[in-house]
């Protein structure tokens, strides 16, 4: 495992490092793991026997070879021998990560990620389903380690990582802690900004957001199999479905943000003085707000889910950014919220939803609704008419009638 992209990572090669003739010939050999003793390796030795940066050392072999092709030889051996385990990296100053804030490079987040057990086994057996021995696994956006863990653990023939955020310091601790730096390989960086030594034949990936595609998934899925990916490679997720349902939402959680009927009532009740008038000056753009696990199972469903996005990333992505929808009520109630929610498809037989009756206690997304700044008593069998977008990645909801 290391983290070669990097290229201000100070490296040289590990003690130990044994040449030694063989059946094959001359060979470079550290532990079990053996390279060719060639041209390419022999230049690489000499520059990486004491500590360099892989940039300085990058420099050093361009220098040290006549030709292109020469070149192209010496830098596929080096990413094989790192790829191997051949190098150590130079010990720096240990990062620490804050307990808090809400960002991936703080322990907050991943706590809450992997405290969400019925997400992490869902993704741990979609990567059992399809990962095999020759596979080659790409994991973006590792964060804490554990899918790119799984995969390894599985038997996968090898594992990339990708993080950009200084979190890949603990995701590279957690790989040496479990002994798998030298299955699977660290990079640094955005995927679509990186290359690989060589193609993967599965691609997993949770950069699934509270809004599902606002942490870029279909971009980043869209890039990698143009460069990164094997054709025909497997994915994880498979399917991202957007839903819509109308619900009506207990008021008092929101009724500090939300202009309803009960703020008004209270406000006349305390201080004597009437604001209806607020309800002229609102228009009807509804209010983005996350809630609870808890709040959205305490509430009453008023329609079915309606279907508004499926993106399928199997096949070339191009979907209808903007939907129009006639959701029939199917109680009588107060309509306050939409609720906008994904079901993602991980492997056959293994999806995960946010659907108020599927939800999981130890949920950590949160849960998006669209609330209504006027309330709307309905009966079952109206008809209201809303148009739902994807617009800079997030969704927007607006009522049409």
């Amino acid at each position: 495992m290391f983290v070669f992209m990097n290229k201000k990572d100070i490296i040289r090669f590990k003690k130990g490092l044994k040449v030694e003739f063989t059946e094959l010939g001359w060979v470079v050999k550290f532990d079990q793991q053996k390279l060719p003793l060639n041209y390419a390796s022999l230049i690489i030795l000499d520059i990486f026997s004491k500590w360099k940066s892989i940039e300085e050392g990058t420099k050093l072999m361009a220098e040290k070879c006549t030709h292109k092709n020469d070149f192209f030889g010496v830098s596929s051996n080096f990413h094989e021998l790192l790829k191997k385990g051949f190098f150590e990296i130079k010990d720096e100053a240990k990062n620490t990560f804050s307990f808090h804030g809400s960002k991936f490079d703080s322990f907050p987040v991943h706590v809450r990620m992997l405290n969400d057990k019925t997400r992490t086994l869902a993704f741990q057996k979609a990567i059992r389903a399809k990962v095999t021995p020759n596979d080659i696994v790409l994991d973006i956006g590792t964060g804490n380690g554990i899918l790119a863990a799984t995969a390894a653990m599985c038997g996968a023939k090898h594992v990339y990582a990708i993080e950009k955020t200084e979190f890949i310091e603990v995701a590279r601790a957690v790989f040496k802690a479990n002994g798998l730096e030298n299955k699977i390989t660290l990079i640094k960086g955005d995927s679509r900004e990186l290359e690989l030594p060589e193609k993967a034949t599965v691609l997993v990936s949770e950069i699934i957001g509270n809004d599902a595609f606002d942490e870029g998934i279909i971009a980043t899925f869209e890039d990698a199999k143009k460069r990164l990916l094997t054709p025909n490679a497997k994915l994880i997720p498979e399917f991202i479905t957007i839903y819509l349902q109308a619900f009506e939402i207990p008021n008092a959680k929101y009724a500090n943000t939300l202009v309803h009927r009960s703020n008004l009532n209270k406000w006349k009740n305390d201080y004597q003085v009437d604001f209806s008038a607020f309800l002229d000056y609102i228009d009807d753009k509804p209010v983005l707000l996350n809630i609870n696990n808890v709040d959205l199972k305490k509430s009453t469903e008023l329609s079915v889910p309606y279907k508004a996005i499926e993106v399928n990333f199997n096949e070339n992505i191009d979907f209808q950014k903007l939907s129009e929808h006639q959701i029939e009520i199917t109680k009588d109630g107060e309509l306050n919220g939409i609720h906008v929610y994904f079901e993602a498809k991980l492997s056959e037989e293994n999806t995960l939803s946010l659907a108020q009756n599927k939800i999981s206690d130890d949920n950590h997304w949160g849960l998006k609704v669209f609330f209504l700044p006027k309330i709307r008593e309905v009966k079952k069998g109206d008809q209201v008419s809303l148009s739902y977008a994807l617009k800079k990645l997030k969704s927007e909801i607006n009522l049409l009638s």
